[in-house]
């Protein structure tokens, strides 16, 4: 009998961790219900996502108003690189109730699918009332970069940092990519400023000296600006920037202080993971910035031949392909991607962007159609094909593949004014006037939160 107790103690456990309320019945059906809940996180466990998948949708028969279910389901399907379905199981949980990891899962997978604009108040959200849980930070992490906000980012790899659960080296890299980013950011906005010059030939001076001291020009910074001290790190002078954006020597310490911590996080990174396949991708993608573009990607060749573990260093030189605008070497990797996993949406999803940006129309339409005659087709499918037919003069496949698109995303604007668009070419006024009001509809409208 006591043995019968702890079982059942273990099933109702597994049960009620993924939210699920027993029915009402026999013995016999709470038992299936345990047992098939069991089998779903066993499997998500031995990372068997399609086994899991199964059992999830099982559950979900039984139970389909569980929003951890629907959340973990989308998960398997995550795990499964089938974006468009875990995106639905993510939205199918939030509408039942808001859950803090499903809401971070759905965002991520917004950014995944170049949904940015979809994903930006989310990811702010997410920083505004969950900055605390580490966990859920790591979840987003690296679509802060994706949205070029790279002070947002400094302060999620930070938080990161030292987090047992998080690769160290990881965290330190993403915190150099995210410093190197806000770097340019800041000298970019000097030098749209014609009274920076003292400040931009130091850093220049810098530069070319292969120096990390780009700090000659403190004394002017000191006589510029109250708020200047040389002795600040980058946290104090980043929030008394944000109170004065137009101070041209904070401006300026912002920049020597993200190159500086470049160099700091990598030193320390060097010493403690030497071997760490993080610091080779970044020495790469710094060869690619200097326009080695060949030399970064053999060492990217030669890493994923090192650290086949790593299966996200092909996915990665890809997108320094589409960020070096290199479009054909981008295609061809995305499409060996997708070659080995035909169902990996998000390879098929950079192929489309590759071949929008080649004007490969042509091929690009047939590429489509399997993805949008899909149950719960992509989004980004119905918008690439719609661009592709208008860009072929086929106005009647563009306004059918946008019209679908609308019923995925009735909120988008930028659908509306395309198809409002469409319509006034096409003649259709009632088109034209429906679209005109959706847009007045849409305008001050709360993006999803």
């Amino acid at each position: 009998m006591r043995r019968w107790l702890r079982i059942r103690n273990r099933c109702r456990t597994a049960i009620f961790a993924l939210g699920v309320v027993l029915p009402a019945g026999l013995l016999a059906s709470r038992q299936a219900i345990c047992q098939t809940a069991q089998e779903a996180q066993a499997a998500l466990e031995r990372k068997e996502y399609k086994t899991a998948e199964e059992s999830y949708r099982k559950l979900l028969a039984q139970q389909p108003n569980s929003p951890e279910l629907w959340t973990n389901l989308g998960i398997a399907l995550q795990m499964q690189r089938k974006s468009t379905p875990a995106i639905h199981a993510f939205e199918h949980a939030l509408k039942l109730r808001y859950l803090p990891n499903a809401f971070a899962l759905l965002a991520e997978e917004r950014c995944k699918v170049r949904d940015l604009d979809g994903a930006r108040p989310m990811l702010a959200r997410i920083l505004r009332e969950e900055k605390a849980d580490a966990r859920l930070l790591a979840v987003v992490a690296p679509c802060y970069l994706q949205l070029d906000q790279p002070l947002d980012s400094i302060q999620v790899y930070r938080q990161l940092l030292d987090q047992p659960f998080f690769p160290g080296d990881l965290a330190r890299m993403s915190l150099v990519r995210s410093y190197l980013k806000a770097a340019q950011q800041f000298v970019r906005q000097l030098e749209s400023s014609p009274d920076a010059d003292a400040y931009l030939q130091a850093i220049q001076k810098a530069r070319d000296s292969g120096s990390g001291d780009a700090r000659s020009a403190f004394p002017l910074a000191a006589k510029s600006s109250p708020y200047f001290k040389p002795d600040l790190d980058f946290a104090q002078a980043l929030e008394i920037w944000r109170e004065h954006p137009q101070d041209l020597a904070m401006l300026y310490l912002l920049s020597v202080l993200s190159g500086e911590e470049v160099l700091k996080q990598v030193n320390i990174c060097e010493k403690r993971y030497p071997d760490s396949p993080y610091i080779e991708q970044f020495r790469a993608d710094v060869l690619a910035n200097q326009g080695h573009l060949d030399e970064a990607a053999a060492i990217y060749e030669s890493s994923i031949q090192r650290y086949p573990q790593l299966p996200e260093l092909r996915h990665s030189l890809g997108m320094l392909y589409i960020e070096r605008q290199q479009w054909s070497k981008a295609l061809a990797l995305f499409g060996q991607e997708l070659a080995g996993d035909p169902g990996d949406e998000r390879a098929a999803n950079r192929m489309s962007q590759c071949m929008m940006e080649l004007r490969q129309y042509e091929a690009l339409r047939p590429f489509l159609r399997p993805w949008v005659e899909r149950i719960n087709a992509p989004l980004w499918a119905h918008l690439d094909l719609a661009g592709a037919s208008e860009k072929l003069g086929d106005r009647t496949t563009a306004i059918k593949e946008l019209e679908a698109a609308e019923k995925e995303s009735p909120d988008d604007k930028k659908i509306h004014f395309r198809l409002l668009l469409l319509y006034r070419g096409s003649g259709n006024k009632d088109g034209v006037a429906r679209e005109s009001r959706a847009l007045q509809g849409t305008r001050g409208r709360l993006l999803p939160q």
